[in-house]
């Protein structure tokens, strides 16, 4: 367990206190940095978890997120009009 249950409520606030923090700055920055701010921020948690499949060894974790990154990086190749996430 990463941290104790009396601790429990205190590592509640202080990840919505980070969390409230990237919002603020993902509203701040101009539209294409948010976008590839929050990409560098998903990138970073989908390594993270991935680390952990890894030490643990649960294989089906590990080709989710292989499958995952492929349709990221083949969503990213497209030309600009035909990503269906572009405003």
């Amino acid at each position: 367990m990463l941290t104790s249950l009396r601790h429990y409520p205190k590592t509640l606030i202080a990840w919505g206190f980070i969390s409230l923090a990237i919002m603020l700055l993902l509203t701040v920055l101009p539209r294409p940095y948010a976008l590839d701010a929050s990409a560098l921020l998903l990138t970073v948690i989908a390594a993270i978890y991935v680390g952990f499949a890894l030490q643990d060894g649960r294989q089906q974790v590990i080709t989710q997120e292989i499958m995952a990154a492929s349709f990221g990086a083949l969503a990213k190749s497209l030309p600009m009009g035909v990503r269906p996430c572009a405003a």
